[in-house]
Formats: structure tokens, C-alpha cells, sequence
């Protein structure tokens, strides 16, 4: 209230991974579920901490690959345009701040959980 900022706007929009990111996060997933879908049906005890680490990993896959680079190969430099989920901000950002939705002077404010994220 003491900025007196807009309503925040939230919208679930689902980008797709190019190659071969999406073969690397088809990998994570199906260990995850390798991992624990069959631990769980076996009434084997779960490793909490590796469910954790691996599910962190999915999901900061999923914003960037470089997150996940412990476990894929790391053979060229990495760029924010690894990042199908940082394109689609990229173009959507830079189309707001060109005036695409006709307010004279915008600004826009971008939050992320992710140091490394906000660095690239």
C-alpha cells in the first residue's frame, strides 16, 4: 500500500522446452518417478531428503536448465535463452514496456526465488 502499486496480475502460461532441454527434464521426471512412485507402492520408507532434492530439481529446472547443471552435461555456455520460461518474460516485458498495452509510462517489476535468475 505505500507504493501504491496495481493489482497484481498472476496468468499460468505453459512454454515449452526446446532441444535437448526437454529430453533432460523427461530424464529428471522419470527418475523422480522411478524413485518414489515405486517406493511408495512397495511400502518401502522414503529418503525425504532425496525426495526434496530431486523434486527442488525438477522445479528449478523448469526455470532454468542451468539450475539442474550437477546432473546434465554442461557443454556450452549457458544463456538466459536456455530458458523457454525466460524468453516467453523476455518478449512479454519488453512488448509491455514498448507500450503494447497503451499506458504512457511503464514499469514493470520482476520477483524471482532465484538469485542467479535475476543475474542473467
Amino acid at each position: 500500500m505505500l507504493l501504491n502499486l496495481p493489482k497484481k496480475v498472476e496468468t499460468a502460461v505453459l512454454v515449452r522446452m526446446g532441444e535437448p532441454w526437454e529430453g533432460f527434464s523427461r530424464e529428471l521426471h522419470e527418475e523422480f518417478i522411478n524413485s518414489f512412485g515405486r517406493l511408495r507402492m512397495s511400502g518401502e520408507p522414503w529418503d525425504l531428503g532425496e525426495f526434496f532434492r530431486q523434486l527442488t530439481m525438477i522445479q528449478q529446472y523448469c526455470n532454468h536448465p542451468v539450475f539442474a547443471r550437477e546432473v546434465i552435461p554442461n557443454r556450452h555456455p549457458w544463456s538466459w535463452q536456455d530458458s523457454a520460461k525466460v524468453v516467453h518474460l523476455v518478449e512479454h516485458v519488453r512488448n509491455f514496456l514498448n507500450g503494447g498495452r497503451g499506458i504512457a509510462r511503464p514499469k514493470a517489476v520482476i520477483f524471482s526465488s532465484y538469485v542467479q535468475f535475476l543475474e542473467m
